[in-house]
């Protein structure tokens, strides 16, 4: 997976953004799966008592098309 796909998800996550109203909606299972180990993650990182930056620029970038 491209880097400035999970930086955009990252900030979805940050923004407190769901699944179902990402730029990326429906997610894949892969962006699925990403999505959540992201949220597990940056809910670690809160615990240790650091902070989560956003990237000063949200990428835009293609969004993958889901095939059914």
């Amino acid at each position: 997976m491209e880097t400035n796909v999970l930086e955009r998800l990252s900030v979805e996550i940050l923004l407190g953004i769901t699944k179902e109203k990402s730029k990326y909606a429906p997610l894949t299972a892969e962006l699925s799966a990403s999505w959540d180990k992201m949220v597990e993650e940056i809910k670690e990182i809160k615990a240790m008592g650091y902070t989560v930056d956003i990237v000063s620029e949200i990428p835009e970038v293609e969004i993958p098309k889901v095939v059914e």
